[in-house]
């Protein structure tokens, strides 16, 4: 594995807590910037990596045994820490309202990290493993990191519902 690919993933997500740490909103406290921190990085970390496996399989030909319990149990082995890390930065980045270029940042995150995760399992010795990167791991990052975030930001434009205004 290549390590220095490993923490550069990690000064990333880092990166983005350290700028909503120092860029905070007037109603943002220490406490409410690491409950939204490790709320994406829980959710993200459940729902990521299941997502992603279905576009796996569309993307590759994989092994018989993948398509069972033991590829769900590959998916998490694998997707786990970028889906993490990419919930760590949705936290970060996550304001009172949904904002579209917010969430595209969030997905842009989410794929290079899915991308330089595989890219150190893999190697960059070869051409090939780079497009290998791509399939297993920037496709499946990208879709997990759209549907993750529109849940977990909502819908931008769409006003939240006050306890007052639901029936």
């Amino acid at each position: 594995m290549n390590l220095l690919l490993l923490v550069l993933i990690a000064l990333l997500a880092a990166a983005s807590v350290v700028y909503r740490c120092m860029r905070q909103q007037p109603d943002d406290t220490g406490r409410l910037i690491t409950r939204k921190v490790a709320g994406g990085a829980l959710a993200y970390g459940l729902i990521g990596p299941a997502i992603g496996l279905p576009v796996v399989m569309g993307t590759m030909t994989l092994p018989a045994s993948l398509y069972s319990f033991d590829g769900l149990r590959a998916a998490y082995l694998f997707g786990a820490a970028p889906a993490v890390l990419c919930g760590v930065t949705a936290g970060a980045l996550k304001l009172a309202h949904a904002s579209w270029p917010r969430m595209a940042w969030v997905c842009a995150a989410g794929t290079a990290y899915g991308f330089l995760f595989m890219l150190a399992v893999f190697g960059t010795a070869r051409m090939a493993y780079v497009i290998d990167a791509v399939k297993v791991g920037a496709l499946p990052s990208l879709v997990a990191a759209v549907v993750c975030t529109l849940l977990f930001h909502g819908v931008p434009g769409r006003p939240f519902a006050t306890p007052s205004q639901q029936p």
